[in-house]
């Protein structure tokens, strides 16, 4: 599968709200297996496909799409993620969305583990795509085959960025677009410390050149380049929406043939 495929199969998962739309939605990727999974309670949803012909599990999650979606983005509060480790911090909304859906991942992997494991998301789905590949790669580090990421927000402070990056920094690709506001979110700075994971990133300018990736990490501690998020920030929230649209995406990827080709697997 290529880059260009996943992007789709994103925007595609992006309109499925039950097991029938699924299997209809899905029926053409030829899958061997299709779940669609979702958390009344958060609101929390993934769908998990197989592709049995590459040995490969995709967990896909969806992006923010009701209310409840915006309250766990809007629950930026840092919490940690192990005792042993309490500076492990990552975003709380987005934590307890994973979790909510932790047990029947889990289950997924138990009961096929042979199989590696292509993790994604868009936006709110992005973020959860990279906290679930940490308790992934937990559970074994030959597990996680690939983690991709489409507009996602920082999700992980910054110890919990230097473990990702430690371990899932070469398996991690992040595309983004340069007016999308949301990848921006929550704002980086000396407090709460959020960070961008270090990844193989595809930044996409005006959505008709590639820019080059010199600043995956945040600086923490430049006042001037947290100035200039935050100016980035207020430009993006008085543009429309459309920057952050899955299917935006879609097009830009499109429109590089570069993509057509580069292996997710």
């Amino acid at each position: 599968m290529e880059l260009l495929q996943l992007c789709k199969l994103n925007e595609i998962v992006s309109r499925i709200n039950s097991q029938k739309d699924a299997e209809t939605l899905l029926k053409d990727f030829e899958f061997n297996y299709i779940k669609y999974y979702k958390d009344n309670l958060t609101d929390a949803e993934c769908v998990v496909v197989d592709d049995e012909y590459h040995n490969i599990k995709h967990f896909i999650f969806k992006g923010t799409d009701s209310v409840k979606d915006w309250k766990s983005n809007m629950d930026f509060y840092p919490v940690s993620i192990s005792p042993g480790h309490p500076d492990f911090k990552i975003h709380r909304g987005f934590f307890e969305q994973w979790l909510s859906l932790s047990s029947w991942l889990k289950n997924e992997v138990e009961k096929d583990n042979e199989k590696q494991l292509v993790i994604s998301g868009h936006s709110l789905g992005g973020a959860i795509a990279i906290i679930c590949a940490i308790y992934m790669y937990c559970i074994s580090d030959t597990l996680v085959k690939r983690v991709c990421t489409f507009g996602a927000p920082r999700c992980l402070c910054k110890d919990m960025t230097k473990w990702y990056n430690s371990h899932l920094k070469t398996k991690t690709i992040r595309v983004l677009n340069s007016m999308d506001t949301i990848p921006k979110l929550p704002l980086p700075g000396p407090i709460l410390e959020y960070c961008h994971v270090d990844a193989i990133k595809f930044e996409f300018k005006f959505g008709c050149s590639l820019i080059a990736d010199n600043l995956s990490s945040t600086h923490l501690g430049n006042i001037f380049y947290c100035y200039k998020k935050i100016i980035q920030f207020v430009r993006g929230m008085m543009l429309r929406s459309e920057p952050h649209l899955l299917t935006t995406y879609v097009e830009y990827v499109e429109a590089f043939t570069f993509f057509t080709q580069f292996p997710i697997y």
